[in-house]
């Protein structure tokens, strides 16, 4: 197995420690950064940090001043080195630290899942042995339970569609979905308790039929034309008072023809006036002797008197002309008068005529008639409503029955299969545990998950931590590490502060460090780093004489107060 030889860091300004065997011991008072290495491989493994996740900003803060760059360099036996860093410029959220290998390191790190198996994490119990140990089981998690129905079907794909992950995740995602859908599919929910609402309020009259309805609205068109009817009687009534009022005047015609004979006259006189007025200055001018004369005399006289009632024949004519323009006037008027006649008889004729039913009855009966219609409607509406509260109750009631036998369904694949990889995972555990020793395996029953791991007297199980001495942990451990890191091209089992606070005896630790000795030398494991007070140490008296045999066989101390940090 590819082996660490030595790890160079400057997170928490670890350093540089090289491995002079495959187990090693970091020794160390309290923050006296033992913990520095075992972060430095946290990031270096998975790039994350168990406590502050996987931000690079937020993984900054373990670096020197809490800023870029922040790298580990992990070497190993074979030449090859791990890199893992947060280089400058790569602190965004949206970029990951970056990482080389020339192998795959994925679960490399045993230390967690000795920890997250034996801290009762159910969730995490679960994944990781569904992960590691699911075989056959894991393939039905992926597909619907045999046995459901197309609209059972329906729901699981539904939910089976909101979730994401590995198998192992989704199925217990698939429960969550579905619990959700049933909730919000039962009566009580919002829409359930509104739909009941309806239900629980004003039961409906009995609504009208259709023919009645119709006879309904066929008497309310006639209401309202009658009392349009009504409405329009005052103007039919002003209108033959106004043709009554214009047929009352005078024809004007025979007024203009007098007129116009009128005018005639005075203009025939005005002009024969004006002939005789220029005869008369003519015969003045011309025949003067003729003044003497007698009838000539008389002639001139005559001429000389036209002369003179030329004016009074001019005035005639325009009185004349003036009587004419009245007369046309009020012919034009009178006229227009006969058309406007023709026009209000047309409109008058019309109009309906006045109806035998009084305006009050017909707005009165109006007024109920759409009284009755509006309730109608309404008691319509409301058993409509009543009709889609008991439907869509009944459909609640339907969808919540269906997600209870999905639930059911998918509850039992999931605790089969978590049962089944289970019990595989306590039989291999029991290839490596001592005699009068036997792993178990507890579930919860709501959730199905793992709950708890640990030794079992084949009735209860009893879990690891705070329940079983140092020695029983002791080889919990060993076979953990065993099973998970069999087969695995590099892996490099934890012992940190959380697991060594367990053992209060040094033969039980001695023990430990000798099985896990045995794990790197049966090629289990790849490394085992442990690290701790000086007291953690076995027989640590003979540390201040210098003899490095206080740790077994293939165990070093390396003393990380004299480390050089970053």
């Amino acid at each position: 197995m590819k082996r660490i030889t030595s790890i160079e860091s400057n997170v928490k300004q670890a350093g540089r420690i090289d491995f002079a065997t495959p187990c090693v011991f970091l020794a160390g008072p309290h923050e006296a950064g033992k913990s520095a290495f075992i972060d430095s491989l946290w990031f270096a493994y998975t790039m994350t940090h168990p406590s502050i996740g996987s931000a690079p900003a937020d993984l900054l803060t373990l670096a020197p001043n809490h800023s870029a760059p922040m790298y580990v360099n992990v070497s190993y036996d074979d030449g090859n080195q791990l890199r893992t860093e947060i280089a400058d410029g790569d602190t965004s959220s949206a970029k990951k630290p970056k990482q080389r290998t020339p192998f795959d390191v994925r679960g490399s790190l045993i230390h967690t899942d000795i920890l997250n198996l034996l801290a009762e994490s159910a969730p995490e119990m679960r994944r990781q042995i569904m992960r590691r140990f699911g075989g056959d089981e894991v393939a039905l998690l992926s597909n619907p339970p045999v046995g459901l129905a197309d609209s059972d079907l329906q729901i699981w794909n539904y939910c089976y569609a909101l979730t994401n992950g590995p198998p192992e995740e989704r199925a217990a995602g698939l429960i969550k979905e579905v619990r959700k859908l049933k909730l919000s599919r039962s009566v009580e929910s919002a829409s359930g308790k509104a739909w009941q609402g309806v239900l629980s309020g004003p039961v409906p009259s009995i609504p009208l039929t259709d023919e009645e309805v119709q006879r309904l609205r066929v008497a309310s068109n006639e209401l309202h034309e009658v009392v349009a009817a009504w409405e329009v009687q005052p103007r039919k009534h002003q209108l033959a008072v106004q043709i009554a009022e214009l047929s009352s005047h005078h024809d004007c015609r025979p007024d203009l023809d007098a007129a116009q004979k009128q005018l005639e006259k005075a203009t025939a006189d005005y002009a024969q006036m004006q002939t005789l007025s220029a005869l008369a200055e003519v015969a003045g001018t011309v025949c003067p002797l003729c003044q003497t004369e007698g009838k000539g005399v008389d002639a001139l006289r005559f001429l000389s008197g036209a002369r003179e009632a030329l004016p009074r024949y001019f005035k005639a004519l325009e009185d004349a002309k003036a009587a004419y323009a009245v007369a046309q006037a009020a012919v034009t008027t009178w006229m227009a008068e006969r058309t406007w006649i023709h026009a209000y008889e047309q409109q008058c004729a019309a109009f309906p005529v006045e109806p035998s039913i009084s305006v009050d009855n017909a707005k009165a009966t109006l007024a109920e008639i759409d009284r009755r219609l509006s309730q109608s409607e309404n008691a319509r509406k409301l058993k409509q409503s009543r009709d889609q509260a008991t439907t869509e109750l009944e459909k609640l009631r339907v969808e919540f029955e269906a997600c209870q036998r999905v639930e059911k369904l998918v509850s039992q694949v999931l605790t089969t299969a978590v049962t089944t990889t289970a019990g595989r995972l306590s039989a291999e555990l029991n290839k490596y545990l001592p005699d009068g020793m036997q792993a178990g395996v507890q579930l919860y029953d709501n959730e199905r998950e793992v709950c708890r791991i640990g030794l079992t007297d084949g009735k209860t199980v009893i879990p690891a931590k705070g329940c079983l001495s140092g020695k029983q942990i002791g080889n919990l451990i060993v076979a953990f590490a065993a099973v998970i890191g069999r087969g695995m091209e590099h892996s490099v089992l934890i012992l940190d502060d959380d697991i060594l606070g367990h053992f209060r005896e040094p033969k039980a630790m001695w023990d430990l460090y000798t099985k896990c000795a045995k794990l790197v030398q049966d090629g289990m494991v790849s490394n085992v780093i442990a690290c701790g007070t000086w007291e953690a140490v076995p027989f640590s008296r003979s540390i201040a004489t210098g003899n490095i045999s206080a740790m077994p066989d293939g165990w070093s101390i390396i003393d990380v107060t004299k480390v050089k940090r970053c």
